[in-house]
């Protein structure tokens, strides 16, 4: 039988193994714990809760990963069997219409940021519609989850497509209507690539990002959010995990080694002078892009980032 659990010795971005130990607990005190906010069902992972995990930083890029991590022979259970539990609260909740439409509320509430700042770089494609050869808007949301931000392209009127390794959370969309495939199953080329809260969680992050490239449109742009390392002091100094989870949350970037990753698959982070072109544009919306106009693409709040990126 496979171990549950491996030792990562060097770093995805830019390979070295000259690394340092952040942080490291037994497993139990970053998941099901009173200090935790995530539970997962431990013994569908093979793990007892004594297990040491944490995390550990490159000297060479700064970019932070979980080592010890769960194999990734048991990505189907973390993301599907050692969720029982949560998914047992979320039907209870969804079976009761008014929580269930509050639900519905919040989620599209926060996804609907990223997905007006990707669609005001695309203004003058829909400004100004009866424009001869026009082409709808195409978004891919990687990581869609249960489809909040494909019904709102739906009432916007793009065409988007959502991808995602969660068998449950993709059978949702299916029941709603929407289009979604696993990720190796996506084709095509997109105007728009959302992908929030995502990064953490993938196993290959060389692969992630490639593919990103591969899907999005000379012209397009990849709108994205992810775990800062700033995180690892916050939720150390609070004493309470909620974000920090080794199982699950693999990948910490720092503006430096996003950097890194971009170019290495032929990205970039926007420059201050297309954010500065698209705020003249969407001057109703210019405030949303005035944080990454300041931070030129990369900000980090409260140990979470988010970012535009674009072909170089």
């Amino acid at each position: 039988m496979s171990s549950p659990v491996i030792n990562v010795e060097s770093c995805q971005v830019c390979g070295s193994r000259d690394i340092k130990s952040l942080l490291r607990l037994p497993i139990g005190e970053f998941v099901g714990s009173g200090k935790a906010d995530h539970a997962y069902d431990l013994r569908s992972l093979q793990l007892n809760g004594q297990e040491p995990m944490g995390y550990a930083t490159c000297r060479s890029c700064s970019f932070s990963f979980a080592t010890p991590t769960t194999s990734l022979h048991l990505e189907h259970a973390t993301y599907n069997d050692a969720k029982a539990g949560q998914r047992t609260e979320k039907s209870a909740l969804w079976a009761d219409p008014e929580p269930n439409a509050l639900y519905q509320t919040h989620h599209k509430w926060v996804d609907l940021n990223p997905f007006i700042v990707g669609m005001g770089f695309h203004f003058s494609r829909f400004r100004l519609p009866r424009i001869p050869n026009q082409r709808q808007l195409k978004l891919l949301d990687i990581g869609c989850g249960y489809g909040h931000t494909l019904e709102l392209s739906r009432v916007f009127g793009v065409d988007a497509t959502g991808c995602d390794v969660d068998e449950a959370r993709l059978d949702v969309c299916r029941q709603k209507g929407l289009s979604v495939q696993v990720p190796d199953q996506v084709l095509g080329k997109f105007d728009i690539v959302l992908s929030c809260n995502v990064i953490e969680h993938v196993y290959d992050i060389q692969n992630y990002i490639a593919s990103v490239a591969l899907h999005l449109d000379e012209a397009g742009v990849f709108v994205f959010s992810g775990l800062d390392l700033s995180i690892v002091d916050i939720e150390v100094k609070r004493k309470r995990f909620k974000l920090l989870h080794p199982i699950e949350h693999r990948n910490v970037m720092t503006r430096a080694s996003l950097e890194r990753l971009l170019l290495s698959n032929g990205l970039r982070l926007i420059s201050r002078g297309e954010l500065f072109e698209t705020m003249k544009q969407v001057r109703s919306k210019a405030p949303l892009y005035l944080p990454y106009w300041i931070r030129s693409g990369y900000v980090a709040i409260n140990g979470v980032f988010s970012a535009i990126a674009r072909h170089i």
